[in-house]
């Protein structure tokens, strides 16, 4: 958000479920509009250019709900990018019930490609563009399914893991090669009001 207010000039505003993100870092986030909030409590009035959700759909109690009433806010010429996990991916597919994209109970819903264009439908959105890939370095997902497949216990020291985690990002790397041809773990959608 600072980046597209400083070098776009733009107005800003986002929302979270907490304040955690962001409440012991103020300087950091000095001149952004953040709220604790929920979609529903937007203004009608808000009319936002572009709605972004990174990492948001997959821990909303009520996707449906939510895309409708920000497509109920929105300009015709609004755009909608969300990222998530790809349940129909490479790394879902290889790790089964260790995939980190499950991340219970956290993530509430997985998303495929087909099904996250039809909850846009129904929502009034209309897919213009579907990426296999994300910001989010799909080794993160490997990584974290492989530490699920030795049971590791997440609130320890993650010191000790340090090194393999560096040596399996470099052997990772020809992987990354083939992302936009096939989904590593996450998926990018563009999309506009119908």
């Amino acid at each position: 958000m600072k980046a597209c207010q400083q070098i776009l000039n733009c107005r800003t505003f986002g929302i979270d479920f907490s304040d955690e993100g962001w409440k012991d870092e103020a300087a950091q986030f000095e001149g952004l509009d953040l709220q604790v909030g929920e979609i529903q409590e937007l203004p009608s009035s808000l009319q936002p250019d572009v709605i972004t959700m990174w990492h948001y759909l997959e821990h909303d109690y009520s996707p449906f709900a939510n895309l409708s009433y920000l497509k109920s806010i929105s300009k015709p010429s609004t755009t909608l990018i969300i990222e998530i996990p790809n349940f129909d991916s490479a790394s879902s597919k290889k790790y089964g019930e260790n995939w980190a994209g499950w991340h219970a109970p956290r993530h509430i819903s997985l998303f495929s490609p087909d099904n996250i264009a039809l909850l846009l439908q129904k929502s009034g959105w209309k897919v213009s563009e579907l990426l296999t890939y994300g910001t989010m370095d799909p080794y993160l997902l490997y990584w974290m399914s492989e530490m699920e497949k030795k049971e590791i216990k997440w609130d320890k020291n993650m010191e000790d893991e340090f090194f393999v985690f560096m040596l399996g990002m470099i052997r990772f790397m020809p992987q990354k090669w083939w992302e936009k041809r096939s989904s590593l773990g996450i998926m990018t959608i563009i999309a506009i009001p119908e």
